[in-house]
């Protein structure tokens, strides 16, 4: 057996048999490759005299020193000769040398490859790819950046164009809220000025003990402008013909446009997925699903309050009943997420908005706010270019 003369704190770390060496100092056959923690060591058989004398070993060690490795990146690969052989190949100071098996090239290679680089670098090999697949790959690699630039464009676009829509959206039902708590101010004007005007009677009927007593029961609403009475549901005035608007807070459409407004604070810059147009932004996706899961309100004010919301909110654009639409609307599958999620979002909320009109219909048809609200519909739907059903 060969002396290897290791040093005291030197381990073998492999040892392989029967390995070919090819490079810069010629071909030859290697007896034994060894690898420890600071060298590489060659064993090869060689005669000490003339054709009939006996063999030695003789051991030459190169240091790992000597494997070429630049910022990080250690110099060794596998190198695929043919289907099933591999060899290992190593950038030395001095020049390129191979190494090939006569059996287990792969799984030899491999163990090779990960112990170098796990002894001289960060542990990731990098692996050598023929020319034709360097040039297959070398062209995806330029596809998938100008994919990507184009991508990010895009996503950006559409972001963009989904947060101004949002913005606008949110402007529209803002307004429109707006004008319905001035109309719950007034009411309760109006209604202060009834208590006032009751307690005085309540008055002027204790002086005046001969005066029949009356008891009202409940509250009585009046109109502001005229003071007819009114219901809690009456949105025009039948005397004077006055917009009543807003008696009741809309708890639950108030909330849940609340929502809305909180996941666009989440929404983030565009991922992989996006900019691929694999895959739509999370936030889109949630809000797609709480709309289409919102239940439809059950008083007519809250029906009414969740109309203008669903109408600020679809665009007429993207929702038309138009050729273009149509077919897009086929092709959805095949089209980038980020672009088909803003029309699916806005067709999302055109079946709200008609659930809501279906609601009022069935349950509210003879309330004057009924009116109101069927107006409003039409007018949707026409500018939809949709059919209107009786």
């Amino acid at each position: 057996m060969a002396d290897y003369n290791l040093d005291f704190d030197e381990g073998i770390i492999i040892e392989t048999e029967g390995v070919h060496r090819s490079g810069n100092g010629g071909n030859s056959d290697i007896k034994k490759m060894l690898l420890t923690n600071k060298n590489i060591i060659y064993v090869t058989s060689q005669k000490t005299g003339g054709m009939f004398s006996k063999s030695v070993d003789v051991v030459d060690k190169v240091p790992l020193s000597e494997v070429k490795v630049i910022n990080g990146q250690v110099f060794v690969t596998q190198k695929k000769m043919d289907l099933f052989e591999y060899a290992l190949q190593i950038q030395f100071a001095s020049g390129i040398e191979e190494y090939s098996y006569s059996e287990g090239s792969k799984k030899i290679t491999n163990q090779w490859v990960s112990e170098l680089h796990r002894l001289l670098g960060n542990g990731q090999p990098v692996q050598e790819q023929s020319a034709t697949n360097k040039s297959f790959l070398g062209g995806l690699s330029d596809l998938a950046s100008s994919i990507g630039t184009m991508a990010g464009t895009l996503g950006q676009s559409v972001s963009s164009a989904a947060k101004q829509a949002a913005d606008q959206a949110g402007i529209a039902y803002e307004n429109a809220r707006a004008q319905m708590e001035a109309k719950k101010q007034e009411q309760a004007q109006a209604e202060a000025a009834f208590k006032q005007t009751f307690a005085l009677q309540q008055q002027a009927q204790q002086s005046n003990p001969g005066t029949r007593q009356e008891e009202f029961a409940g509250t009585v609403l009046k109109c502001p402008n005229c003071g007819a009475v009114i219901s809690q549901t009456t949105v025009v005035c039948p005397e004077c013909g006055h917009r009543i608007t807003g008696q009741a807070a809309v708890s639950s459409v108030k909330a849940f446009s609340d929502k809305l407004m909180m996941l666009e604070t989440r929404r983030k810059g565009p991922g992989l997925g996006q900019l691929m147009g694999m895959s739509a932004d999370p936030v889109d996706k949630q809000k797609l699903a709480l709309i289409q899961s919102f239940p439809i309100p059950n008083t007519i004010d809250d029906i009414q309050e969740f109309m203008l919301l669903a109408i600020a909110n679809i665009d007429v654009a993207l929702s038309k009943n138009t050729m273009t639409n149509r077919s897009q609307r086929k092709m959805k599958g095949s089209l980038n997420a980020n672009i088909t999620m803003p029309r699916t979002i806005s067709d999302a909320w055109v079946a709200k908005m008609q659930q809501a009109y279906q609601k009022a219909a069935a349950y509210f048809p003879n309330e004057p706010a009924f009116a109101y609200i069927k107006q409003l519909y039409v007018d949707k739907m026409k500018e939809l270019k949709m059919k209107i059903d009786d």
